[in-house]
């Protein structure tokens, strides 16, 4: 029989390493979390747009849409908010997946939203970064329709004809 022992031997530094490296990738996410999501917010705090947020909004006011950014609800600040079309955009990084705590609170915003009556979509900051002509597009439909003007499409995203409203 293989003993076992001189292998656990050999092995307890690399598992007591390992072990050390995922409690600090725990403290670290715990402190990013809490440094930006746990922070009191009201209609006072001031908060700064992110670059994607802003080149965003940019792109919707060029096509006519009054996109307000970090515009305060009663009960969150919205990234860009387009009260006209009653819909709040969210820009999300990563960190919105890696956290079932921050998924929940953006449902539960989201629900709140709804309540007033506004829908939310939520965008990656990798659309904005890498296809923003494609969000804006996407985007500006979503807006006209929600402001019940006519859209033009001759084709969806399965390549099926649609019709035209």
């Amino acid at each position: 029989m293989f003993p076992l022992w001189p292998l656990v031997k050999a092995l307890l530094p690399m598992i007591g390493l390992l072990v050390l490296v995922v409690v600090f990738k725990v403290i670290v996410e715990e402190i990013y979390y809490r440094y930006f999501y746990e922070k009191e917010t009201n209609e006072n705090s001031s908060r700064q747009p992110t670059p994607e947020a802003k080149k965003l909004s940019d792109e919707l006011i060029k096509l006519g849409h009054k996109a307000e950014l970090e515009k305060w609800d009663g009960y969150k600040h919205i990234d860009i908010a387009i009260v006209p079309a009653k819909t709040n955009i969210e820009i999300d990084g990563s960190y919105h997946n890696y956290r079932a705590n921050t998924a929940l609170r953006d449902l539960e915003r989201t629900f709140y939203s709804l309540e007033k009556g506004y829908i939310t979509i939520r965008i990656p900051n990798s659309l904005v970064r890498y296809k923003l002509a494609e969000t804006v597009n996407y985007i500006d439909k979503i807006l006209r329709v929600r402001n019940g003007k006519n859209i033009n499409t001759t084709s969806n995203i399965y390549g099926n004809s649609t019709r035209t409203t």
